[in-house]
């Protein structure tokens, strides 16, 4: 029979480890991704979202280069790899709803050797 503190105590240590894995989304940006928004998984590798203050989004050599915010991030960082394009990364302010891209910790990491951009696009009335 089990004491109710060591049942306690796995249960505990089970909930964290599932917690620990929702916010471990570090992503790449992928070669092909099939929109340019930042919020759909299917552009990153793997499949997931980088959103998260541990999180880290990497760039490197993609044919999509304009990578637009719609719904706020937060990120430990993002890195652009040696070698990858030249990207334009935009939040878009919308009136009932701004998107914001925030740091947790380290910032932007440019190895590329090339300048990156960062735009915040403020869209006035409802967007249209």
């Amino acid at each position: 029979m089990k004491t109710p503190i060591l049942s306690c105590a796995i249960s505990l240590a089970l909930s964290l480890t599932v917690l620990n894995g929702v916010y471990a989304d570090s992503a790449t940006w992928n070669l092909n991704p099939v929109t340019g928004e930042w919020n759909t998984a299917a552009n990153w590798t793997p499949a997931t979202v980088p959103n998260g203050p541990s999180d880290v989004a990497t760039f490197s050599v993609s044919n999509e280069t304009s990578v637009s915010l719609i719904r706020s991030v937060v990120v430990d960082s993002i890195v652009f790899d040696m070698g990858a394009s030249a990207f334009t990364i935009t939040s878009v302010a919308l009136p009932e709803s701004g998107a914001n891209l925030s740091f947790a910790g380290t910032g932007v990491i440019n190895n590329s050797g090339i300048n990156q951009t960062f735009v915040t696009q403020v869209v006035e009335g409802d967007g249209r």
